[in-house]
């Protein structure tokens, strides 16, 4: 499944579980509507920053955008990723996406798993070169 598609499953589920409707849901989350609409229907990733904010607004576990629920989830990777890829972010001036976090996350765990003596730190900098030409590229 696509980064869209799960962000935007799981905002459309929290939608209906929470919030009732579209409306409910951006006057709560202090967003525009039509922004939100266009994360619901999958056409624009929210940042980082802004998923974050929904976590933290709505007391969900961190990793609740990173995921579909069939996948699980490594916490302490999940941090060790996520320190490093604002790290890149920070040296190489880009926005740390939703798509480019899922990206470096999923990348360095299948780093790791073809590496298993290796650690996070070097699995992330073995994939950094290929996640920065995507950026470049605007690939994500």
């Amino acid at each position: 499944m696509l980064y869209k598609e799960i962000i935007s499953k799981k905002l459309k589920k929290l939608m209906k579980e929470r919030f009732g409707t579209q409306k409910n849901m951006a006057k709560e989350l202090s967003l525009h509507e039509g922004l939100l609409s266009k994360w619901l229907n999958g056409k624009v990733m929210p940042s980082l920053e802004l998923l974050q904010s929904i976590v933290i607004k709505c007391s969900l576990p961190p990793e609740y955008f990173f995921v579909d629920s069939e996948d699980s989830i490594d916490e302490e990777l999940f941090d060790e990723v996520f320190y490093y890829a604002y790290k890149l972010a920070e040296e190489n001036n880009i926005e740390i996406s939703g798509k480019l976090f899922l990206a470096c996350y999923q990348s360095t765990k299948l780093c790791l798993k073809d590496n298993p003596n290796i650690s996070v730190e070097k699995a992330f900098n073995n994939i950094k070169p290929i996640l920065l030409k995507l950026v470049k590229n605007s690939k994500i």
